[in-house]
């Protein structure tokens, strides 16, 4: 439901935890902003990594200094641009393509498997979908025809159904998938046109139809059993011609066969006229986040288990993540200024580091620290953390140091060395949240 490609950003520069948050908050702000409140439920990982595509085909200006409203990329939810129009281009694209594609998802459900639900769902949200497409037709998408090929994508179905098992296996996944694949393309082709990229074009549209493949290939390899439960088509089922639960050896084969997918998709990544960092932060995602749904968990370390990847992580205190706060916010300010300010920013710093635990620190300033307040997936965690005692108290000698530091009278607040994932080499290390720094989260 929430697409492949979430980002783990532990160990990665400020610029890009930065540029993430702007795709993933600004989406989700551009979506409330355009076309409502009730639409920003249906943001998705993929989409957003769409929007982060767009943004590293044309890069802003760097993050401090690109000239973008700043509740794009505020960490209070409720906060939402004065002037939506005003929005980047590749955040705009990327919240319109968030409807239109739900728009189809949605009607290919109704007609697979009707229900009141449903029905209400597309009467809620028939204006936002009409208000996206005709978005989407401005910006050179062409509707009509994508609007086509995805309402062929039953009657595709229903062919290989019949034919169940007389086809080659790759010949039938070639035609059930080829719908989304294609509609996924023309969309990634016209997001590079709208930032102006047309030598981009030919590459973005390539990297599209690898990845619609790759995420058709996957969503049927995780509903297999499910669908042979409710009796519903599964392309795998009908690639092979069983009409139950596919075989352990079928299911190991198919396995193999979304893992080519992917190694298709990072090779398009790999051909994308971009900073050599961004594509590798995008190959690694998608194999971290590929691996880990296919049941390998691990980059660095196959097999290993939630328990062991929750608990390979030290705690961090609060009084070293309201530190942080004090270091960001006081930035700039001359030695005089820290020494008088430092010790009321870190008592104010504290609610918040106790109750975020997951999301305070780094390169925080006070006042985000609070906007989380009106964050929904930072109040979740904070419920969450109510049933377990808070941790107040130091814990260890970097927490000690820390105070000291910020004590000390004109010390620069300087960030010390080290972080990241805390020797966890696991994909999945955190596993909560995305909008923000929380837990510090791997990309491996």
């Amino acid at each position: 439901m929430f697409g492949l490609m979430r980002a783990k950003l532990c160990a990665q520069p400020t610029a890009l935890r930065e540029a993430r948050r702007l795709s993933y908050c600004g989406t989700c702000k551009t979506l409330g902003a355009r076309y409502g409140h009730r639409s920003r439920f249906l943001l998705n990982h993929d989409i957003v990594f769409l929007a982060e595509l767009l943004e590293a085909l044309a890069p802003l200006a760097p993050y401090a200094e690109a000239p973008v409203d700043r509740a794009f990329r505020s960490y209070n939810c409720l906060a939402l641009p004065t002037d939506a129009e005003a929005a980047p281009k590749q955040l705009g694209f990327a919240a319109a393509a968030t409807l239109f594609l739900a728009e189809a998802m949605l009607a290919d459900h109704r007609q697979d498997a009707p229900s009141r639900l449903r029905d209400a769902g597309a009467r809620v949200l028939a204006s936002p979908f009409q208000k996206a497409a005709e978005d989407m037709k401005d910006w050179g998408l062409p509707v009509e025809e994508i609007r086509a090929l995805l309402a062929s994508q039953t009657g595709l179905e229903r062919r290989v159904a019949a034919l169940a098992g007389q086809l080659p296996v790759e010949e039938a996944l070639s035609q059930v998938a080829q719908p989304t694949a294609t509609a996924t393309g023309l969309l990634f082709e016209a997001g590079a046109r709208l930032m102006e990229k047309e030598g981009a074009a030919p590459a973005m549209k390539a990297l599209g139809e690898t990845f619609g493949t790759l995420i058709y290939l996957l969503d049927a390899f995780e509903d297999e059993a499910k669908d042979a439960r409710r009796g519903e088509f599964n392309a795998l089922r009908a690639a092979f011609g069983v009409t139950g639960e596919l075989s352990g050896l079928q299911r190991q084969l198919m396995g193999y066969r979304v893992a080519e997918a992917g190694e298709a998709v990072g090779a398009r990544i790999r051909g994308l006229p971009m900073a050599e960092d961004r594509k590798k932060l995008f190959e690694l995602r998608l194999r971290g986040n590929l691996r880990a749904r296919l049941g390998q968990c691990c980059v660095g370390a196959i097999g290993c288990d939630a328990s062991a990847r929750k608990s390979s992580r030290p705690p961090h205190g609060a009084v070293s993540r309201a530190c942080d706060v004090v270091r960001a916010t006081l930035a700039g300010s001359g030695s005089w200024g820290q020494a008088l300010l430092a010790p009321l920013v870190l008592v104010l710093a504290l609610p918040p580091a106790l109750l975020f635990p997951a999301w305070v620190g780094g390169a925080m300033r006070l006042g985000e620290a609070y906007g989380l307040l009106f964050n929904l997936m930072a109040a979740g965690q904070a419920a969450r953390l109510m049933t377990r005692p808070f941790r107040f108290a130091s814990q260890g000698p970097e927490d000690l140091e820390d105070l000291a530091e910020v004590a000390k009278e004109g010390a620069p607040l300087a960030k010390k060395s080290g972080g990241g994932c805390g020797g966890c080499d696991c994909c999945d290390c955190c596993d909560d949240c995305d909008c923000g720094d929380c837990c510090g989260s791997c990309d491996c």
